[in-house]
C-alpha cells in the first residue's frame, strides 16, 4: 500500500504519522527532536487558552488537543502520552501577576530571526529592561535552633529606599550598558536611550524591550528617530497620544 497512512504502534495510542515510514511517534511530525516539541507546547501551555481561541481559564486535555491540530492528534490519552515524553505535567499553581500578549510567539520568533542575521557592520541586537533593588535585603530562610526562635534579619539603621537601574545586554558579544538612579522616570528614560546611541555609533540598533507603557510614552518616541513598529502598543488612557512637550536634540 502506497501513500500516507495511519499507524497505531505501542506506546502512542491515537497518533497519526506522516507518509514516511517509520516516522517517530516520540515528537510531533513538526520538530525533529524532544527538546524543540517540548518547548513549542510550554509556549503554548504557558498562555490564556482563550489567546489562541478557546473557553476557559485553565488549560485542559480537551482545548488544548484542538488548539494544536499540528500535533496530528486523535484522542485525549495519545496527547496525554505525547506530553508525559515532553515531561510536561498537571501541576500545582503558585500565584502570580502576568501582562498577558497575544503575540507572545511571534514576538519570539521575530528576535530569533533577529539573532541569526546579526550583521556586525550594520546592526545590533539589545535586549533591554529596567530593575528595582533595595537597600534594605529582602528576608530569607537561615539556620536557628529548632523550636520558637526565628532568626532575625539584621537591617540597617537608615531607610531602605529603592533605586533604579536600567540596562542593555548585546545579543552577541554580551556588552552591558547601564544607567541607575533613584526615580527612573521618563527624562532619565530619553538620556539613557542616547546613552545606548553614543554606546554603537554609526549602527543600526535593534531592541527588545518589555510592554512597560513608558518604553512607548510620546516623550520617549519623539526623542527618537523614526522607529517601524510592527507590534501594536497600548498606552493608559491618561497618556496622551503626542509628545506633551518638545525634545531637545
Amino acid at each position: 500500500m502506497s501513500g500516507s497512512s495511519v499507524t497505531r504502534q505501542k506506546g502512542s495510542k491515537g497518533y497519526r504519522f506522516g507518509p514516511a515510514a517509520g516516522a517517530s511517534p516520540l515528537f510531533p511530525p513538526r520538530y525533529p527532536d524532544k527538546a524543540t516539541a517540548a518547548e513549542a507546547l510550554t509556549h503554548i501551555v504557558h498562555q490564556s487558552p482563550e489567546a489562541l481561541g478557546q473557553s476557559g481559564t485553565r488549560w485542559k486535555l480537551s482545548t488544548l488537543l484542538a488548539a494544536c491540530d499540528w500535533l496530528r492528534l486523535r484522542t485525549l490519552p495519545g496527547l496525554h502520552q505525547v506530553l508525559d515524553r515532553l515531561d510536561i505535567g498537571w501541576k500545582r499553581a503558585h500565584r502570580h501577576v502576568h501582562s498577558p500578549d497575544v503575540c507572545y510567539v511571534d514576538k519570539l520568533r521575530d528576535v530569533r530571526i533577529n539573532l541569526l542575521n546579526i550583521d556586525l557592520e550594520r546592526r545590533v541586537l539589545l535586549f533591554q529592561d529596567e530593575f528595582t533593588l533595595h537597600r534594605q535585603p529582602s528576608l530569607a530562610s537561615a539556620y536557628e535552633v529548632v523550636g520558637s526562635t526565628q532568626p532575625l534579619a539584621e537591617l540597617g539603621w537608615k531607610s531602605n529606599y529603592e533605586w533604579r537601574i536600567a540596562a542593555t545586554l548585546n545579543a552577541l558579544t554580551g556588552q552591558v550598558t547601564f544607567a541607575q538612579t533613584k526615580v527612573f522616570d521618563i527624562p532619565h528614560l530619553v538620556r539613557f536611550n542616547q546613552q545606548v546611541v553614543d554606546t554603537y555609533p554609526g549602527l543600526e540598533i535593534q531592541m527588545a524591550q518589555d510592554n512597560w507603557p513608558v518604553h512607548f510614552h510620546p516623550d520617549v518616541r519623539a526623542a527618537r528617530q523614526p522607529q517601524e513598529w510592527k507590534w501594536a502598543f497600548r498606552l493608559p488612557k491618561n497618556v496622551l497620544q503626542g509628545p506633551a512637550r518638545k525634545q531637545s536634540s
